[in-house]
């Protein structure tokens, strides 16, 4: 006799978690007034990558866009006054988004218990860079501001892509200045990088 067993298949907390911080996520950005367009990467869990999400005004694309890791829990660890968020991030993933990466990216929080959801930009945290030169640990914790809170901020979230862009700019003009013997060519460099930072996503 064949006795057929039936495996069933559960989520962990931590799936739950992860799929209700993704509705939330949605929920904000993709509804108007945003209207913004979310979009999951496949795979990009070992970059720090979760999803891409490009920016439209009304039906078209401005031609803003940046990448988010999204952190998402039910307890969140608020500090006494209220005034941000303490999230941890791995060194290695820190460092890629400080020092490395030439896209911009936004740690985006999502406090399932109060619905919210916040953000913060590492690559003009001059702290954080500060901190990954100089420890050994395996992990790093950052300050995400509870003011940065989705969609009433979302005005601040676009200027600050801009800042990233200058610093992505401003980063290509001093490794040309050292590397490079022409101003043309630091001119022609610092062209690019603004104009990778500003492509859309395909």
């Amino acid at each position: 006799m064949i006795v057929v067993t039936e495996r069933v298949i559960t989520k962990s907390k931590q799936q739950n978690t992860d799929f209700a911080g993704e509705r939330l996520l949605r929920g904000v950005l993709e509804p108007l007034p945003l209207g913004w367009v979310v979009n999951k990467v496949e795979g990009g869990k070992d970059f720090g990558i979760d999803f891409h999400v490009q920016v439209f005004n009304g039906a078209s694309p401005t031609g803003a866009w940046f990448h988010v890791q999204l952190k998402s829990s039910t307890a969140s660890n608020y500090s006494g006054d209220k005034a941000f968020i303490s999230q941890g991030l791995s060194t290695h993933h820190a460092r890629h988004y400080a020092k490395e990466m030439r896209d911009p990216i936004l740690v985006v929080h999502a406090d399932l218990a109060s619905q919210s959801i916040f953000w913060y930009a590492p690559q003009l945290d001059q702290s954080l860079a500060k901190a990954i030169a100089s420890t050994a640990r395996k992990s790093v914790k950052v300050k995400i501001p509870t003011q940065q809170v989705l969609p009433i901020t979302a005005p601040l979230l676009l200027s600050s892509l801009e800042n990233i862009c200058l610093v992505f700019g401003l980063r290509a003009t001093a490794s040309s200045t050292t590397n490079s013997k022409t101003p043309s060519s630091r001119s022609t460099s610092a062209a690019r990088s603004a104009a990778t930072c500003s492509r859309p996503i395909a």
